[in-house]
């Protein structure tokens, strides 16, 4: 088994490629860590208009053949979710089975094990499909996608994310422990296939293979709509990335799972929660591709059979027993959470506290009429935006961890960072425990409102 007691204070997180920075996408508050921006001129662009001759269908759509969208949260692990969710599609459509592989165990594998871009959260998908022909996979419920670890109070706070001192565990985590190694399925009949990025070239090759397909993209955070899931890029916006280290520009990998020829687009899935565009998904033109593709065109299929567990979709729903709060304001305030906490197997545990308040007077505290502190403008550089103390615990190879006395959450709030306002008269402290996984991102568990004199 192995162990790590975390503490922080605060969360703030998001990385693709070779140029000299990456930025941020950020949509309903949530960011997602994108690739290093590359500064590449577009593409010439060779017509084929062959695809036009009505050899081809007009549109296509493989969505039905996807598994659940994910949510890769704030790593910058696009590809490794691009490269399992072409996993699951095939198997989805070779045997009607709706599996979800542990990018985690990905991950791990690729950079601890084959040593690929064991420098960086980032990765290419040709060398992930390599590694799960080679190492197999494990399923998502036996070792679960866990969250940065460059956060304050996790193993890896006090290293920079890609200097050259940073050490691979902080990109890689750890691998399965003896408890679940013989769960590991194997896939070493993967096939995997590199193609021609152009437009024609992944149209023919969806049709001959009716499988999605992997590509990279760069993006302007303006040019990505998060509410239509409409996507664009142009020469005004890669001027824009160039001159403004500031614009949050990026590397980003998408799987393509249909076109429409009428319109001149592709549909996508992308890896940032059900809440982007159309339930996940996205639309991006014919030209985008053809211009701007930038880490190659990727897919894959299988033969013989993949021996998947019957058990595959039985997955217990975390819980929380006998949680009790107590607070104390001696000095600063420090809130130490205790309980028990099941089903969370490989699972950080994470708890928090935020300092709230109501919205409206009137009407009794609860997440629709709760809002929270935030930290005073000149400490937000060291603290981040709110007032917040937190929490982590992570234990390898243990399904219900006990939060007890010896070894309680401990959430501090330093009294330097409280920003009374002398127009709200009563605060609360939002006391939270939540567990992370490779759908939401983080989950809520437990929560309890707690009146407190500031």
């Amino acid at each position: 088994m192995i162990l790590f007691k975390l503490i922080v204070v605060n969360l703030v997180i998001c990385g693709l490629s070779t140029a000299v920075f990456a930025g941020e996408y950020e949509f309903k508050g949530k960011s997602f860590k994108l690739l290093k921006f590359e500064n590449l001129p577009p593409k010439a662009i060779e017509k084929d208009l062959s695809i036009f001759s009505g050899t081809y269908p007009s549109e296509l759509s493989l969505q039905e053949f996807q598994s659940p969208v994910k949510n890769q949260s704030e790593r910058g692990a696009c590809a490794y979710f691009t490269t399992t969710a072409l996993a699951e599609s095939l198997i989805k459509k070779k045997t009607g089975k709706v599996i979800n592989i542990s990018e985690e165990y990905l991950i791990y594998y690729g950079k601890a094990v084959r040593g690929d871009f064991d420098y960086t959260d980032g990765s290419q998908a040709y060398l992930n499909l390599q590694a799960l022909g080679e190492g197999g996979f494990f399923l998502e419920k036996d070792m679960p996608y866990g969250p940065s670890w460059f956060a304050k109070g996790l193993p890896c706070e006090n290293y920079k994310d890609e200097a050259d001192d940073t050490p691979t565990m902080c990109y890689a985590h750890v691998g399965p422990g003896d408890e679940i190694k013989d769960r590991v399925i194997k896939f070493d009949n993967l096939i995997v296939s590199n193609m021609a990025a152009s437009s024609a070239t992944i149209i023919k090759t969806m049709n001959q293979t009716m499988s999605a397909i992997i590509i990279g993209l760069p993006l302007h955070p303006e040019g990505w709509n998060g509410e239509t899931g409409e996507c664009d890029y142009n020469e005004e916006y890669r001027r824009r990335c160039k001159e403004d280290p500031q614009a949050q520009c990026g590397g980003h990998s998408i799987l393509l799972t249909g076109y429409n020829l009428k319109e001149r687009k592709f549909y996508f899935k992308n890896s940032w929660g059900y809440d982007w565009g159309k339930d996940g998904y996205g639309s991006l033109s014919f030209d985008y591709v053809d211009k701007y593709n930038t880490t190659g065109t990727v897919t894959a299929d299988y033969a013989g059979d993949v021996v998947i567990p019957a058990n595959h979709d039985q997955i217990a729903t975390p819980a929380s027993e006998e949680v009790r709060v107590v607070i104390d304001q001696s000095s600063d305030i420090k809130v130490t959470m205790t309980g028990v906490f099941k089903n969370l197997l490989n699972k950080v545990l994470y708890t928090s506290t935020f300092i709230a308040f109501k919205k409206d007077q009137l009407l009794p505290i609860d997440d629709a009429n709760a809002d929270i502190m935030p930290v005073p403008e000149n400490l937000k550089p060291e603290y981040g935006s709110y007032v917040r103390g937190a929490d982590y615990i992570l234990k390898n190879g243990v399904d219900t961890i006990l939060v007890d006395n010896n070894d309680p959450a401990v959430m501090d709030i330093p009294s330097v960072v409280i920003n009374k306002d002398p127009n709200i008269s009563e605060y609360f402290l939002r006391v939270s425990a939540y567990i992370h996984d490779d759908i939401e991102g983080w989950n809520q568990v437990y929560r309890v409102y707690t009146p407190i004199g500031l």
